[in-house]
Formats: C-alpha cells, sequence, structure tokens
C-alpha cells in the first residue's frame, strides 16, 4: 500500500495502514529476531515465544466481552461514534489476530549480503519457532541441518540451508510458509572471513586420510597438543608453525576456515555436487583422495567448533560469517560422522562403509511411498525387505539410492529427489522410463500408471495440490489426475514463465508489522467505526469440476539422451455450465497458507482495501490491479463481482492496485483448484486460508502482509471423504 505520514488527527480518515515512519504506541507482543536469539539462548530461562501484551490500563479502561463473544459491531457498550483508547483497543481489536513481523539480517562483513524472515501467528499457535520432526521417518528432516544443537527448539536462521526448508511447505499440498516467501528474497553473495593467512593443506594420501577418519570415529585423542600437532605436521602447513605454534582454537579454526574455501574444493552448496555418494563411490582414485581430503578437513573443523575448546561467542560468530561453502563442509561432515563408519579390512589393509542408518532409511523410503500412495507398492516392499539373495541391494541401485541409504543427505530440496529416484529405483515396473527425472530441474514431473506427481516447485503441483485426496511429503505431490496427453509411464519437465510478482525489498519486509497491524496506524484513540466485522458467505457454489489435465509439447524434442525429458505446457480444463473451460498454468506463482487465528471473527480496519467475490464469478475478472488476462478465450459471461470494501467504502485514491481480491472457493474441492489455475493463468500469486482456522480480516492482513493482491478461502472440503490408504502387507510381488 501506499505509504504516508501519520495522521496529525485522530479523524482524519484518509490515513493509510502503510505508514511505515509511525511510532506504534499501543502494546505490541515482540518475537525472537535473528539479532536477538543468540543472546536469549545464553539467559537461564529463554522466552522463545511470544510475550503475553503489557497490562497497561488507565482509568478509562471498561471491561469488554471477550473477542470470541464478539459477533456484532459494535459490541455491546459501544456506539459507531465511541473511541477506544489504545489499551482497550488492544484487548478487544487485537486480542486472538494474527500478527505478521518480518526482520532483515545482514550479513557480518558483507553489507551487501542479506536474509530475510517473517513469521506469522499467534501467541496461542506458537508459529516463532520449530520444534523438529520426532519421527525417524520423517523426510522432511533431511531438507534441514542446524551445526549447533540447540535445546528444544530451532529457528530458520540456524539452519545452513536458506531459505530454512524448517519452514517451507505449509499443510495444505501446494502451498508455502511465509517465511519461506520472504526467504525468496534474500540476496546472497560471497562472504569472506577477513582473516589473513598462508596456510597451505598437506599431501596426504588416500589411506592415511581414511585411517584418520577412523580414528576420529573411534574417539579423538584427549590430548588437545597431540590434536593441535596432528593438523599443523599432517593437514596443513604453516612455515611459521614452529617459531608460532598455534595452539588457540579460534587460529585453527580460521586456518581450516580459509584452507576449505579454496576454490580447488567442490563447492557442495551447489546443487549439482549434492548427491554425495557419485564422489566417494567414484572408480576414480584421483578423484576419491580429493573428496576424502576435503571430507577430513570439514571433519578437523566440525569437532574444533563443536569441542569445549570453543566457546559459544567463538562458535556464533564465526557460524554468522562462514563463507556458504564452507558452511556446506561442515554440514556434509556432521552427516557422514552421523551415518557412516569406517571399518579397517583384514588381511588386505582396506576399508569398507559401514551404514549405521540403513534401516532407518529404509522404513523412511516405505512411508515416503506409502503417502504418496504409490501404485505399485506391492514391488516396493518386496525389494525394500531384502529378503531375496538375487536381488540387487538398495545401496548399489545407482549413486541416487546409495546417497539416500547412506543418510549422506545434504540440506537443500536434493533430499526429497533422493529419496523419488531411490523410490524409482526399487520398482522395476517403472522399465527405467522415469531415469531421468533430475533434481537440476525442479519443475519437473511424471506419470506413472493411472497417477501423476510433481515437485513443489513445479506450477502443477502447486494448483492440483488443492485438489481432494493429494498429499504433499516432502515437496513431492501426489497422486494427481491421469491425463491421456503422456505415456502411460513418462517422465516430462513443465514450461512455466517467472510469474507477475514486484521483487520485496528490505523495507517491505521490515515494515511488514506496521502494513499489517489490526489497529492500523498508531493512534491515541481509535474510533470504533474506523472498523468492520467481515463476515464470509459460507453458502458452497457447486461450481467447477476438474475435466481434464492437459499437456501440449512446447517445441520438437531436442534429446542428447533418450531418457532426458520433453517440455510440455500444462493446462486445465474445467466443466463450468455444460462447457470446457481451459486455463494455462503459464506463471510459476506462489500460494501461501495463511496463518490460523484465535478467538475470531476479528474486524477489519477500514483500509484494507478489498473485494470480495464468489468463485463463480472469478471467470469474469479478466483484469486484477496492474494484471490484465491475455488469454486467448472467449468470455461470454457478463457482470463482475460487485467493488466493495467490508465498510461499503470504494476503492478510492488509486489505491486499486494494491486491493486484495479475496475469492470465496467455499464448497467442492475442484473450487480451489480452479482459483489456484486463475492465479497461475493470470501471474498472480495468493494467499490460501481455511476459514475454520482463519477469520476473513486476518486472512486479507495476511495478504497485504505478503504484498499480495489475492486471497483464496476454503472450507476445508478436501480432506472430506478420502480414501483411507489400506497398508495391509503385501502378499505377492507386484509388477
Amino acid at each position: 500500500m501506499h505509504e504516508s505520514q501519520q495522521p496529525s488527527t485522530k479523524h482524519d480518515h484518509m490515513s493509510h495502514v502503510g505508514d511505515v515512519y509511525g511510532k506504534s504506541q499501543h502494546c505490541r507482543q515482540q518475537r525472537i529476531s535473528p539479532e536477538t536469539s543468540f543472546s536469549s539462548r545464553d539467559s537461564e530461562s529463554p522466552n522463545l515465544a511470544m510475550d503475553s501484551p503489557t497490562d497497561s490500563t488507565s482509568s478509562s479502561h471498561r471491561e469488554f466481552p471477550s473477542t470470541s463473544e464478539v459477533v456484532t459491531w459494535p459490541p455491546p457498550g459501544l456506539t459507531q461514534r465511541s473511541e477506544l483508547i489504545a489499551c482497550d483497543a488492544e484487548v478487544l481489536i487485537c486480542t486472538g489476530a494474527c500478527s505478521f513481523e518480518g526482520y532483515v539480517s545482514v550479513m557480518r562483513n558483507n553489507p551487501n549480503q542479506y536474509r530475510c524472515y517473517a513469521f506469522a501467528g499467534t501467541p496461542e499457535s506458537e508459529k516463532l519457532e520449530c520444534h523438529g520432526s520426532s519421527s525417524p521417518t520423517d523426510i522432511t528432516q533431511w531438507m534441514t541441518l542446524t551445526i549447533e544443537d540447540f535445546p528444544g527448539t530451532v529457528h530458520p536462521w540456524d539452519t545452513v540451508e536458506q531459505p530454512s526448508m524448517l519452514m517451507c511447505f505449509g499443510d495444505t499440498p501446494g502451498t508455502i510458509t511465509l517465511n519461506q516467501w520472504v526467504g525468496l528474497f534474500n540476496l546472497n553473495t560471497r562472504s569472506e572471513i577477513s582473516v589473513k593467512s598462508t596456510v597451505e593443506p598437506r599431501e596426504i594420501d588416500l589411506h592415511s586420510i581414511l585411517d584418520r577418519i577412523r580414528a576420529i570415529q573411534q574417539g579423538l585423542e584427549s590430548d588437545w597438543q597431540a590434536r593441535c600437532d596432528f593438523l599443523y605436521t599432517h593437514l596443513l602447513y604453516d612455515a611459521e608453525f614452529c617459531s608460532k605454534p598455534k595452539h588457540n582454537i579460534e587460529e585453527q579454526i580460521a586456518d581450516l576456515i580459509m584452507v576449505l574455501d579454496h576454490e580447488r574444493w567442490t563447492d557442495f552448496s551447489q546443487l549439482g555436487n549434492q548427491v554425495v555418494s557419485g564422489f566417494f563411490k567414484t572408480p576414480d582414485p584421483q578423484a576419491a583422495r580429493a573428496f576424502f581430503h576435503q571430507l577430513l578437513l570439514g571433519v578437523e573443523l566440525y569437532l574444533r567448533l563443536r569441542c569445549d575448546h570453543c566457546s559459544k561467542d567463538v562458535r556464533r560468530s564465526v557460524l554468522l560469517r562462514v563463507p556458504r561453502k564452507v558452511a556446506w563442509d561442515i554440514a556434509l561432515a556432521r552427516r557422514w560422522l552421523e551415518n557412516i563408519t569406517l571399518e579397517l579390512c583384514q588381511p588386505d589393509g582396506g576399508f569398507r562403509f559401514v551404514l549405521c542408518s540403513k534401516q532407518r532409511q529404509v522404513e523412511a523410503l516405505r512411508e515416503f511411498a506409502w503417502m504418496l500412495k504409490w501404485p505399485n507398492m506391492a514391488e516396493v516392499e518386496y525389494v525394500l525387505e531384502e529378503k531375496d539373495s538375487e536381488e540387487i541391494p538398495l545401496e548399489d541401485r545407482g549413486p541416487l539410492s546409495m546417497s539416500w541409504v547412506s543418510g549422506t543427505i545434504l540440506p537443500g530440496s536434493s533430499a526429497a529427489w533422493l529419496a523419488m529416484n531411490t523410490l524409482i529405483a526399487c520398482d522395476r515396473g517403472t522399465g527405467g522410463l522415469l531415469n531421468g527425472l533430475g533434481y537440476m530441474f525442479p519443475n519437473s514431473g511424471f506419470q506413472y500408471r493411472a497417477s501423476t506427481y510433481f515437485y513443489a516447485d513445479c506450477i502443477v503441483a502447486k494448483v492440483m495440490g488443492a485438489g481432494r485426496g493429494v498429499n504433499q511429503v516432502a515437496g513431492w505431490t501426489g497422486p494427481c489426475l491421469y491425463t491421456p496427453d503422456l505415456d502411460r509411464i513418462q517422465c516430462i519437465r513443465v514450461r512455466q514463465q517467472v510469474s507477475i510478482v514486484r521483487h520485496l525489498s528490505k523495507r517491505d519486509i521490515k515494515s511488514m508489522q506496521l502494513r499489517s497491524d489490526p489497529l492500523g496506524p498508531a493512534e491515541d484513540y481509535y474510533p470504533v467505526e474506523d472498523y468492520t466485522l467481515v463476515l464470509p458467505d459460507t453458502k458452497a457454489v457447486d461450481f467447477a469440476r476438474v475435466e481434464k489435465l492437459s499437456f501440449l509439447l512446447w517445441s520438437e524434442p531436442k534429446r542428447s539422451t533418450d531418457n532426458e525429458p520433453l517440455t510440455y505446457n500444462a493446462a486445465v480444463t474445467f466443466a463450468i455450465d455444460g462447457d470446457s473451460w481451459p486455463l494455462r498454468l503459464r506463471y510459476n506463482v506462489s500460494f501461501i497458507e495463511a496463518a490460523p487465528c484465535h478467538s475470531g471473527p476479528h474486524v477489519l480496519f477500514y483500509d484494507y482495501i478489498h473485494q470480495v467475490i464468489r468463485v463463480d464469478q472469478l471467470l469474469d475478472q479478466r483484469r486484477w490491479g496492474r494484471v490484465a488476462a491475455d488469454t486467448g478465450i472467449s468470455f461470454s459471461r457478463e457482470g463482475n463481482g460487485s467493488f466493495n470494501s467490508s465498510n461499503g467504502r470504494s476503492c478510492a485514491g488509486g489505491r486499486e492496485d494494491e486491493a486484495v481480491l479475496v475469492v470465496e472457493a467455499f464448497g467442492h474441492p475442484d473450487n480451489e483448484v480452479f482459483s489456484r489455475a486463475w492465479c497461475a493463468h493470470m501471474g498472480l500469486s495468493a494467499v490460501v486460508a481455511n476459514i475454520n482456522d482463519t477469520c476473513m480480516a486476518c486472512g486479507i492482513r495476511g495478504a497485504y502482509a505478503a504484498c499480495m493482491t489475492v486471497l483464496i478461502f476454503t472450507d476445508g472440503s478436501r480432506n472430506e471423504d478420502v480414501e483411507e490408504v489400506d497398508r495391509r502387507p503385501c502378499t505377492k510381488r507386484g509388477r
């Protein structure tokens, strides 16, 4: 919304909620931020949740009904001409309402690099931190990693990968969180630790490297002097070490970081290098030696960061400034030490890998397949049992399978691709036709038998995720509809354009709370007439049904190999009033899951301009904001949804471009599929809210917080009448 200075008088109704300059005078709830989280953890009783509102009262303070009892506005005891003091307004309007806060963390020693975070929720929802997965079969736990163990809770700025996968996907398939949305606008450039060092790595043979890793896993020597001597006599060369020994832990850490940051080493932060087994199972001895040399240096650095000699202040200072490339070396070291051990083979003196976490990984893969309703579970179960001596062991079915089974999974989206490719390798029914599914192309998907599956970055997954019976597991969405446009078993890539959305600036994120405040701009008094109770029309609309999921070949194939997937344009055809209405999924838009509120419905400040329409009026919306439809489709219907805000004010003052379009997609879940398809067709990202969890006022403010102009309301009908998966043991092998 447009920004303006704080109104000079309390009666100036032309004030905008976009006022990012005024200082809030009413009680606000504070959250943990990246700048304050470290000091909070050091306290004896850290408060990781939001503080309760300050108990601020005055002589004019009055008792009002609880928010849950407010079903009309004004509530009993007040009139439209009444005015509320700050604390009364806080209790009556803000209790249980969602609040939205954005943070921008500038990286040390590199002011041009920053990371963005955002939180949405209430004190009751406890959305401020993630407690991690308690289930060993939850694949999402492998998509995130922290170098330091935090007791109880982990924040998104604690993870190696950024944006953090800790708070990535929403509960509804095809959606992401607000934190993930703002994280897409991170500015990542190369960061450096300002330490001068002339230390270089020593040449060392592969057997000595492996022997050192094995010794470390059996228990590093307790003599700190011996540990320091080994580092500079076997691994690092420092011409000044004899005259100036480095017993200080900070100097050793700095030397290891400087050495690992050299371009000679593999950059595991790059997605193309995250199949780790391709490095340690390579037949090239030189490549294997280089990998294990880098791994050993990473292990030495990781152990020094975790040892008792390294203080918390030093550790956190290093982790805040460590180059991205080196952070992934530390992550690899941790994954290796936790999942693989080396054993000395007699009598040849070689080494073999012991996969300590294989059983856990197998169980996680089995759960992954069941949740996605894999079409050939009998075959998968047969292979995972590994009772047939003639079958190829799971870890020998390819480098992707080896990476998954061994547990050497680096943080980020690669974990989801490793799981899916391992699942495909376990099913001989695929016939090798899905081997071209590559994690370098997130806009990919495939059809297998009568089901289709797509990854979360593919627009088809984002749209079809709203369908009944569709699940989302670690980013994989399915089973979606069968399409006759593809072969029975075929892997594809979906052509999708960059969405029409303005880039979120640091200013947008920092001002998120003020731009979405339930009270509006800070005032001494808050007129009751400035707020309206917004209630939806929850009547189900029998409007659209998904008729077909269509794919049209975009161009002639230019294949380098037979397994390289072709690229298609995607569209969804809907049956509406006896006619077929195709909507092409042109733009890779995003859908944010709205945060739940409590004690609603809440009232809405008048300056949050919006228009409410039913889903059956959406076809008439050929333009919204600055985006106009160029569809090539003949729209035969006439009329349009009436433009109004909750209190009858029209969109005045040239602010149509920032108004929120509220779509009531109640009823059959295909109504939500249609709403999402319309957004993908137009190029508009949207907030998706369940009216059973989020009131209209909080949903509209959530759209303003995310700088989005579309809000889709559903009633959760996609979860009704869903057939449960029959997990009875398979009695025979599949085909």
